[in-house]
């Protein structure tokens, strides 16, 4: 086993995508437990260290800044893939896993020509591409060629929830491997999360804790913000929406929202510990997604609102003290805020759910599944020889 290497290639940049970090970290620190040596190749422009573990990491810094445009950031992201993907070729590997949020890094995958690689499905990008005019319609159309055409390729594929597992099934008709591997939440976040407590007689107060992007959509909760106004809230993060939210916030002059931008995880932890009600949303044309920040907020017990449909309301369902609405519904957001802190629903503390999350969700346990199943490969490809 001491020989084994494996590569774990992402497109984003870890010092700068906390969401990224959060699911990678993991798997290198359960690849080097498993024995593996281990190589990062990612475009950071500076060496990422994980405390207490020995991997290798592979910069290949972008040139230029990423482009906002939808053309120009996918002829950005097609340029930064290849060159990503020839380095892990060069590089070589027993094991390769492209993590995909960004579906170009897995549109390229036929770079590594007869090299095995297995795909860490995050999202299903390409489904998320709104169909606005003809070009769109036509763009999505072949990006779902192409996802299908390179996942097929894959060696197995890990996934995040059931909804990425029935549509690679169902839609794609995979006949390889495909794994549940869930976000949740790694080992050390769940031990500082769950022991976050609710303050003595606390005023109503909501965060937001996580990416601020067209997904999210926060210009209801921002709306709704200004007609209660003796309600703290706080948007902790940064994305895409950033500076609109920002702009809308000036607007609306509301001395009881605070914007943080993006946060030290310390500091993170500080904001879940003062605040009572947590807040989460994604728009409809991304409900098969199932936002990890909502682990994050079962793992502290406390009070969630959460405007979304079908993976997360469907995971929700197993899960106490919290409620679900229509997504970028201001008027049943403003009610359910009401609701909680009029009926003192923001002082609850769910122990259900931080055990529920102890017990399925760990990052490192749901990893650990892939390992046992290369290893069980392994073994019975030795066997079978």
């Amino acid at each position: 086993m001491k020989n084994n290497k494996i590569q774990f290639i992402t497109s984003y940049p870890l010092h700068h995508e906390p969401v990224i970090k959060n699911r990678v970290v993991p798997f290198i620190r359960v690849a080097v437990k498993n024995g593996y040596q281990v190589v990062l190749i990612s475009p950071d422009n500076k060496t990422f260290k994980v405390e207490g573990v020995d991997f290798k990491h592979i910069l290949s810094p972008d040139e230029v800044t990423k482009p906002t445009s939808f053309v120009k950031r996918m002829f950005f992201e097609i340029k930064q893939a290849r060159r990503l993907i020839k380095k892990a070729v060069t590089e070589g590997a027993n094991v390769r896993v492209l993590t995909v949020p960004s579906m170009f890094l897995l549109f390229n995958a036929s770079l590594f020509g007869k090299h095995e690689f297995t795909t860490d499905l995050r999202d299903l990008t390409w489904e998320y591409v709104p169909e606005l005019n003809v070009f769109t319609k036509m763009a999505k159309k072949i990006f779902r060629f192409f996802a299908k055409y390179n996942i097929k390729r894959s060696r197995f594929i890990n996934v995040t929830n059931e909804t990425e597992k029935e549509y690679l099934l169902n839609k794609f008709g995979v006949k390889q491997d495909v794994l549940l591997v869930p976000n949740g939440v790694s080992d050390e976040q769940y031990n500082r999360l769950s022991k976050v407590s609710i303050k003595p007689d606390p005023a109503p107060s909501v965060a937001y804790i996580g990416n601020v992007g067209l997904a999210q959509n926060l210009t209801n909760l921002v709306r709704v913000a200004k007609k209660t106004p003796k309600i703290q809230y706080t948007i902790v993060g940064e994305g895409t929406d950033f500076k609109s939210i920002k702009e809308l916030v000036y607007r609306e002059n509301l001395p009881n929202l605070k914007l943080t931008g993006r946060l030290q995880w310390d500091e993170v932890i500080d904001i879940y510990e003062n605040v009572n009600v947590l807040y989460a949303q994604l728009s409809p044309d991304f409900s098969s997604a199932m936002p990890s920040k909502l682990y994050e907020y079962l793992s502290t017990g406390k009070y969630i609102i959460y405007g979304g449909q079908e993976q997360a309301q469907t995971i929700l369902s197993g899960f106490d003290n919290n409620t679900v609405i229509e997504p970028c519904n201001e008027e049943q957001l403003k009610d359910a805020i009401v609701n909680a802190t009029e009926t003192s629903l923001h002082l609850n503390m769910s122990t259900m759910n931080k055990n529920l999350i102890k017990e399925k969700y760990i990052r490192e346990n749901a990893i650990q599944k892939m390992f046992n199943y290369l290893k069980d490969k392994n073994e019975g490809s030795h066997n079978g020889s």
